[in-house]
């Protein structure tokens, strides 16, 4: 004869179930397949890419130590350089990466400090910004971005957009572009315009890895962008 269950059988069940859903949620993130979909399609178009094991090697060493709440040092555990060579003849011969060598100078690094924009840097933001949306990259990814209501198919003002988000001063008076090639400003810019939320996390499936996109917001600008890597098959990882 079959037993029925009782309403503390149902509750033990519901209480196993949750618990069951949490782990997988814990141990499967969320990915968003269709940002998965276009941030592939970029990465398949950037052909600047510099080869793993060819034009550049990196030297994996110890990880930073763990640090402390309230503090912002860790301690080193990496004795050397993370990168033990580069192709720097074929960096800088890339018309996307030389002009943006041409910003890592510009940039007032210590907060308090006011920045202080010259017309050289001004032009040189506006030389990189150019030569990036040339590439197939941004030209695919301004398209994307025209597609979901997020930006103007005038390339005129889609420039203005990315330079207010790449390059304005925010209260801080500092300039949020710090590092980035044509796939990054076109990740994360795609990342920070489908979101309104001051802090933006987002798993994507890119290649061979699995990342978590994360990205402040600061009003119309991208204050602090980087990805986190979850998962990975390539061994230069």
């Amino acid at each position: 004869m079959a037993r029925r269950c009782s309403g503390r059988d149902v509750s033990l069940l519901l209480l196993f179930f949750t618990l069951t859903c949490t782990r997988l949620d814990a141990s499967s993130p969320v990915v968003d397949q269709e940002l998965s979909d276009i941030i592939n399609e970029l990465w398949k178009l950037d052909t600047n890419r510099l080869k793993p094991g060819t034009d550049y090697t990196i030297s994996l060493q110890g990880k930073a130590g763990f640090v402390t709440q309230g503090t912002n040092t860790a301690r080193d555990h990496a004795q050397s350089p993370l990168f033990s060579h580069v192709n720097e003849a074929k960096l800088k011969s890339i018309k996307t990466y030389s002009n943006f060598l041409d910003l890592l100078d510009n940039y007032e690094k210590s907060t308090g400090v006011t920045e202080k924009v010259t017309p050289e840097e001004l032009a040189e933001n506006y030389r990189f910004l150019d030569s990036i949306l040339q590439t197939e990259v941004m030209k695919r990814a301004h398209k994307y971005l025209v597609s979901k209501g997020k930006s103007s198919t005038d390339l005129r003002l889609f420039k203005n957009q990315l330079y207010d988000i790449w390059f304005r001063l925010y209260h801080r008076d500092r300039i949020q572009l710090e590092r980035a090639g044509q796939f990054e400003v076109a990740l994360f810019t795609i990342v920070f315009l489908k979101s309104t939320v001051r802090v933006t996390h987002t798993v994507i499936n890119v290649d061979e890895y699995q990342l978590e996109v994360v990205v402040y917001r600061h009003g119309r600008s991208i204050g602090t962008s980087y990805p986190k890597l979850l998962s990975s098959n390539n061994r230069h990882v």
